[in-house]
């Protein structure tokens, strides 16, 4: 082995040498700098009626954990309450995935799709497509 061709170096720990330990911040002063954020930068108008405003759209909070906040013009309620009081007035798929263009018919039972609606919840699209009720029932 040729040791002309061996160079030595030296490893330099910088963290025993320049790390300097800083303890944690208090959980109460967390509290308060995230408190002072919310008064410098505040997303809900006067009035603390609970609406946040984000892009121009009023935000309000739904009541339900998983949905977080909803549009402010939106009602939260089941879907059960909004379909037809008949049996099978709202279905999920497997049509959808099966429904092809060609099904779809001039009248008949009115199919919303997730391209019908804006980002606040209204029906933006007037192409409305329909199915057959055969379809329907399937």
């Amino acid at each position: 082995m040729d040791r002309s061709k061996d160079k030595v170096g030296y490893e330099i720990n910088f963290n025993r040498h320049f790390y300097k330990y800083t303890p944690p911040r208090s959980l109460e002063k967390i509290d308060a700098e995230l408190k002072l954020a919310e008064e410098e930068n505040p997303q809900t108008p006067p009035g603390g009626d609970g609406v946040s405003v984000r892009s121009g759209i009023a935000f309000k909070s739904s009541g339900v954990q998983c949905l977080g906040e909803i549009p402010a013009h939106w009602q939260v309620m089941r879907l059960k309450f909004l379909a037809a009081p008949k049996p099978f007035a709202i279905v999920d798929g497997p049509f959808g995935t099966q429904l092809k263009a060609e099904e779809y018919v001039s009248e008949g039972i009115p199919l919303v799709r997730v391209g019908d609606l804006d980002f606040s919840g209204n029906l933006s699209n007037a192409d409305f497509v329909y199915i057959s009720e055969k379809n329907g029932r399937n």
